[in-house]
């Protein structure tokens, strides 16, 4: 950010003789000032969801997440984006965030039980990015380990407590 500098009205005054200094021009900007300029421009959060065996629009858990995702992100003006896997297979729930992963995301949000054993491994792999686990948290899976790192936040739903409001 340029400051500029401006005398106080005292220190402008002078005798009539006495020419008045023309303002000094501003210093311009450094290759420092305009890195971290363009820098703060990079702080933009990228935050996209990875569907699982469903889409953006089965009126379920992934619509619900998907209509979730893209309204914080248009109310912050944060880019966003969806992944959606070929299957619901490991390794193409896998493909997929590491496509998003590639593409810069910085948070991702990822629904279901399904991401429970792949978030186990690349919650270590990827510290760097923040990973929205809904509604399940992070195992082996063999299912019986439970890790959850600084940069997993899990949103469990206690489905007993609507079933028994609901009884």
């Amino acid at each position: 950010m340029t400051e500029r500098f401006s005398a106080s009205p005292a220190e402008t005054e002078a005798p009539e003789e006495t020419e008045v200094p023309a303002e000094p021009e501003a210093p311009e900007e450094t290759e420092a000032e305009e890195s971290s300029a363009s820098a703060a421009d990079d702080d933009e959060l990228y935050v996209a969801l990875v569907t699982d065996v469903g889409n953006i629009d089965d009126q379920s858990f992934n619509q619900a997440c998907w209509e979730a995702v893209s309204e914080f992100a248009e109310e912050f003006d944060l880019e966003y984006a969806y992944y959606r896997p070929a299957n619901q297979s490991a390794e193409a729930l896998t493909a997929a965030i590491s496509s998003a992963v590639d593409e810069g995301v910085d948070v991702m949000v990822c629904p279901g039980s399904l991401f429970e054993p792949i978030l186990y491994d690349l919650q270590f792999q990827y510290p760097q990015i923040i990973f929205l686990m809904i509604d399940g948290e992070p195992h082996s899976a063999e299912g019986d380990t439970y890790a959850t790192a600084p940069n997993v936040h899990c949103i469990v739903y206690q489905e007993e407590q609507a079933g028994f409001l609901a009884g």
